[in-house]
């Protein structure tokens, strides 16, 4: 008798204990929502805007957070939604950048975008925004 109250209680103690810590994992990838989200919106803040002529003279440095408007020329995805993951061209002044989609928002080629995003030679497009 005494070993199944044992268990019982053993039982009780182990459940309380695991709901405790889902609920502050729920609270953690809350806090982290949050943390992306603000990161997000303070890119905006940080961008710079070059000219066209300041990215083919290559006098924009590697890991810039920069702005480029422009319009969706196409896409390496074969549908013509472009989602998180793909990537596209992004045509701005009859000049050409290759924009990788980091973002949750559906886009379609054709559509005038403003690209917020970090500057390798080509753009991590961390907040893509459509334009009009």
């Amino acid at each position: 008798m005494k070993r199944k109250r044992r268990y019982l209680l053993l039982s009780v103690l182990l459940l309380s204990f695991l709901s405790g810590c889902s609920s502050e994992m729920k609270g953690e990838s809350e806090r982290q929502a949050s943390f992306s989200k603000e990161a997000v919106e303070n890119i905006k803040e940080k961008a710079k805007h070059y000219s066209n002529q300041a990215f083919q003279d290559g006098e924009v440095p590697l890991n810039e957070f920069v702005q480029i408007k422009g319009t969706i020329l196409k896409s390496d995805s074969s549908e013509k939604v472009l989602k998180k993951g793909d990537r596209f061209i992004l045509i701005s002044e009859n000049s050409q950048y290759q924009v990788f989609n980091e973002q949750e928002n559906d886009f379609e080629v054709g559509d005038d975008v403003t690209v917020y995003g970090e500057y390798y030679g080509f753009l991590k497009g961390i907040l893509i925004e459509k334009d009009g």
